[in-house]
């Protein structure tokens, strides 16, 4: 079963999120796999182990029948917050997944930070429309800062635009 596109639908029966660090960490080794799939360079174990130890900067999962299909990594600093990872699972893409995750970590969010930040590769269109689709507006292009040279789109959900 696939979740609505309509961002203020349920969770789906079949679905959880999870933002305990202990439950997470229990997932790693199928965050590690699913960043292998999808990132090139992914991140190592390491990197989101750091993450998750890093002061109580917020992260989720997403479960389809127990099973992990999505993550989201962040980063707080100060009233901030920087999502660092978005993923969600090859086979689960394009079916609404990626807006649940995002739209409820938002939700969880909501008041205690003044903007979130994130960024795609400028390549990345579908990212950039479900970043759109949940508020995030761009606030400005940082040049060839991946290891093939290509550009990101930094966008920002609340607040005033940082240049």
């Amino acid at each position: 079963m696939s979740p609505k596109n309509d961002k203020s639908s349920p969770l789906p029966e079949n679905c959880t999120l999870i933002s305990s660090v202990s439950i997470i960490m229990k997932h790693i080794d199928s965050i590690c796999a699913i960043e292998a799939a999808s990132f090139d360079p992914p991140w190592t174990r390491n990197d989101f182990i750091n993450e998750l130890g890093g002061g109580g900067s917020p992260s989720m999962i997403l479960l389809n029948k127990g099973m992990l299909i999505g993550y989201l990594f962040s980063k707080k600093a100060l009233d901030e917050i920087t999502i660092n990872k978005l993923c969600i699972h090859a086979e689960y893409r394009g079916r609404g997944y990626g807006n649940l995750l995002l739209y409820n970590f938002i939700e969880q969010m909501r008041g205690q930070f003044s903007r979130i930040f994130l960024e795609a590769a400028c390549t990345n269109t579908t990212a950039i429309r479900l970043y759109t689709k949940n508020g995030f507006r761009v606030n400005r292009i940082r040049k060839a800062i991946y290891a093939d040279g290509a550009d990101a789109v930094e966008m920002v959900r609340g607040g005033e635009e940082v240049r």
